[in-house]
């Protein structure tokens, strides 16, 4: 039976940093009954031909026995559960689960695994392959591989229907000396497929990578050209998505996805997920290459042969785990988790096309954010989606595809025909651009639970504005300073949005609290700027020494010369800030950040097109660049989207789990301007600095006379 989760979620601001497409939509899913026990878990689901759906899991039985189990889904919801195979020394495992295989004769495969009664470790585990021709009355064993395992270990298995018979990809010890040690510094994993004839016959069990992550998931599917499997290789340590075809009765040497560089001493435990349709393929996959963490979505149109550059679907916060499964228009919908912090998390689901569009995210269910939630799996059965995760037990539901209309942002090709293009298709955004909104950072007090100035209040605050700057600056600097003019250094622009803040999450406006640690550590950096402000230069800011102010990221407005310039080519994009002469260069080339070790005043950018909009990556800052409190720990986030021929919304989020409490996200425009860009020579040779450190030093001789 079903029970309506009606608008898990209704629509809202995105609140997590990170890759934000802005909202998140609400979706109608339909949870299912389960039929599995309470204490249910190790989950996986397959969907016959026939859209068919199946469910497995296991579950605990009497003394400390476990039970596989499996069910299939009609119109009325899941059928009885029925048993598997049940055993007292059996391998249990978040990642490693068991599965269930419909065939295309009707019979049905199935795996779990055992414990070895060689084991004196962890592990020592090795996996049993099971069939049944009469649609899981009965079953008989028709492999085993992993028995003389000690502390290595042979599973993370995936199977696929193969003419009358089945492949199953798995992974294990490469070498009989692997088998006495479970730790990735001292074993060999390799990717193994072992093929079946009908009736379960193995016809061969050949190596396919010898060379592998240790314990990550493995995926295969179905091309026009034949299988393809999709595991997370290792080189060195490196461990990146790679691919293995079988073409012409053999099996190619592997090939990767991407390259993402994503360089970790450990397995994730986090594998790829593989869909097919005749030649398409998508890969989705979890990356935290430069420690920065990611779900990504490939396409190939040619059976794998190549890939598309990867887009980005997640929320800016993923645990990973994907799922992926291919439309009729050849799009992918990808699930994956995304963490909300304090170990809670959320089942979302993404619809992705070819050409870069998206549509919103759907979140179908709440869950946690570790390994208690298990891999959540993703099946398509007809015009539906069939989601499984895990809570006190397994859950299931059932979610319409999104659709690109209803559930996403714009039209599923993602592009607005009216903007201004480059020769390479993507929106143009060279040009000046004014960023001086006079839109205040954080929400003023006095506009506290209104996001938007009426047209009345606004002419008020923009009219009291040079008061408010006069106050922040000091009216002493106004009175001795006569180069200072407050109606050249206020920002006077108004978006027609009227928001009351650049900061929209939270949504009260305003930046979050910064952590214990964090708020000490501003106040005794504050004392120690009192005590000794001028000792040495670098007791002076940067934008004292000249060195830098105001480029970001993010690009807040400044009080004065708040224009940049944005230069763009197919490989790099260049934001050039006339104040302070700041130049960030940002590649679009798909490099990988750089090592943790190399830090930078205005950090380490990398670039893509979603869609048709320009997300910019930045981690990697330097500890000399402080923004609100945060580190050099800071991940910034920007999104930059032409609206039109004038106009850029840009968004961003800034995280530090250092020192915030939270994420917090800005909005505000940049428009386009005929103005110039003019040097901005600040002082040469940095004389004014020279002078204020001789005028601290005459202070400091004066106050020491008696």
């Amino acid at each position: 039976m079903t029970k309506t989760v009606a608008a898990l979620l209704a629509t809202f601001a995105l609140s997590v940093g990170g890759v934000s497409s802005g909202s998140i939509a609400a979706v109608d899913a339909s949870q299912i009954e389960s039929p599995a026990a309470a204490g249910s878990g190790m989950y996986s689901l397959a969907a016959s031909s026939d859209g068919t759906v199946y469910l497995s899991w296991l579950e605990p039985a009497a003394g400390r026995s476990q039970a596989l189990k499996f069910s299939t889904l009609d119109r009325d919801g899941w059928t009885a559960a029925r048993t598997i195979a049940a055993g007292d020394h059996w391998f249990v495992n978040w990642a490693d689960h068991p599965s269930i295989v419909p065939l295309a004769d009707g019979s049905l495969v199935a795996h779990w695994l055992v414990d070895n009664d060689v084991r004196t470790g962890s592990y020592g585990y090795g996996l049993r392959i099971a069939r049944s021709s009469d649609r899981g009355a009965t079953w008989h064993e028709v492999f085993k591989a992993g028995t003389a395992n000690v502390e290595g270990y042979s599973g993370f298995v995936s199977m696929l229907p193969l003419g009358g018979g089945f492949v199953a990809a798995y992974l294990t010890p490469m070498s009989p000396e692997s088998h006495g040690s479970a730790s990735t510094a001292g074993h060999v994993m390799g990717l193994r497929a072992a093929t079946f004839a009908r009736e379960g016959a193995q016809a061969s069990d050949v190596v396919l990578d010898a060379d592998t992550c240790t314990c990550c998931p493995t995926a295969v599917a179905q091309t026009s050209r034949g299988p393809i499997v999709a595991y997370r290789d290792h080189t060195g340590a490196t461990r990146d998505i790679s691919i293995v075809r079988f073409r012409d009765g053999r099996w190619t040497p592997p090939a990767p996805v991407h390259r993402d560089g994503w360089r970790i001493d450990g397995c994730p435990t986090n594998g790829p997920a593989l869909a097919t349709s005749a030649a398409h393929v998508a890969v989705a996959w979890f990356t935290a290459a430069g420690d920065v963490p990611h779900v990504k979505l490939a396409f190939s149109n040619d059976a794998g042969d190549h890939f598309a550059s990867p887009v980005v679907v997640d929320g800016g916060r993923p645990v990973g785990w994907p799922g992926v499964v291919l439309a009729d228009d050849g799009s992918a919908v990808v699930s994956w988790v995304e963490t909300l912090g304090d170990g809670r998390g959320e089942v979302r689901i993404r619809r992705v096309w070819p050409d870069g569009g998206m549509g919103v995210p759907v979140v179908v269910a709440t869950s946690g954010s570790n390994r208690s939630t298990g891999v959540p799996q993703l099946v398509r059965s007809g015009d539906s989606l069939v989601v499984a995760w895990r809570a006190d037990r397994v859950l299931t539901a059932r979610v319409p595809i999104p659709s690109s209309k209803e559930d996403g942002p714009s039209a599923h090709d993602g592009r607005n025909a009216n903007l201004p293009r480059t020769p390479d298709g993507h929106p143009d955004l060279h040009g000046v651009w004014d960023n001086a909104p006079v839109t205040p950072l954080e929400r003023p007090k006095e506009m506290e639970g209104k996001a938007f100035f009426t047209k009345e209040e606004l002419d008020d605050y923009v009219k009291h504005g040079l008061d408010r700057f006069r106050a922040a600056r000091g009216e002493v600097e106004f009175q001795t300073n006569g180069e200072i003019n407050g109606i050249w250094s206020a920002p006077v622009r108004i978006d027609q949005d009227r928001r009351t803040s650049i900061v929209v999450d939270p949504p009260d406006g305003r930046l979050p609290a910064l952590t214990p640690d964090a708020q000490a550590r501003v106040l005794a950096r504050a004392a120690v700027k009192k005590d000794h402000p001028f000792d040495n230069p670098e007791d002076l800011t940067l934008g004292e020494r000249c060195l830098m102010w105001g480029a970001g990221p993010p690009m807040l407005p400044t009080p004065q010369n708040s224009i940049l310039q944005i230069v763009q080519t197919r490989d790099n994009v260049m934001v050039l800030n006339e104040l302070m002469h700041d130049v960030r260069i940002v590649p679009m080339d798909g490099r990988p950040h750089l090592p943790p070790a190399i830090r930078q005043f205005k950090g380490d950018p990398r670039g893509q097109w979603d869609g048709d909009t320009l997300v910019v990556d930045t981690t990697n800052f330097s500890d000399k660049t402080e923004l609100r409190g945060t580190t050099s720990a800071r991940h910034v986030i920007e999104r930059l989207t032409l609206v039109d021929a004038d106009t850029i919304r840009y968004q961003f989020t800034v995280d530090d789990p250092t020192s915030l409490t939270r994420p917090w996200s800005g909005e505000l425009s940049l428009k386009r301007t005929a103005d110039q860009i003019f040097e901005y020579a600040c002082h040469e040779a940095n004389y004014s600095m020279e002078l204020i450190l001789r005028g601290a030093r005459a202070e400091e001789q004066r106050s020491a006379k008696p």
